[in-house]
């Protein structure tokens, strides 16, 4: 739990593994996650990524979030208004990590670098 500060920040979603074993890369994504994790609470939420222009947090809204151990675990709870989910929480390092969903579904994300246009 010590590197859970890790997940704070901007991510992108790099691959998307079914549970069929198929992979889809994303090479280039028009949104981010933004991660703001203190303790065990935390919010997500999609930024739209514009060209020239700096991310913008918005004040209310994403995903509320808890990260609890379980077993030798690490899982995400998630809630909205219209919804809860969790996701296990499989590698973390400083500029990466994975999670899987309940359907099997694995997530890898990489820490987001903006775009430079000079």
């Amino acid at each position: 739990m010590d590197q859970l500060s890790d997940l704070n920040g901007y991510w992108e979603i790099s691959q998307v593994v079914s549970a069929d074993g198929s992979i889809k890369e994303f090479p280039v994504n028009p949104y981010v996650d933004y991660i703001k994790l203190q303790g065990t609470q935390g919010h997500r939420h999609k930024i739209k990524v514009q060209l020239g222009k700096a991310l913008t947090i918005p004040e209310s809204g994403g995903e509320v979030f808890t990260a609890n151990q379980s077993g030798d675990s690490l899982v995400l709870t998630y809630k909205t208004a219209l919804s809860e989910w969790s996701e296990t929480l499989t590698e973390l390092k400083p500029d990466s990590f994975t999670v899987r969903n309940e359907t099997g579904i694995l997530y890898r994300y990489k820490r987001y670098q903006p775009i430079i246009v000079e």
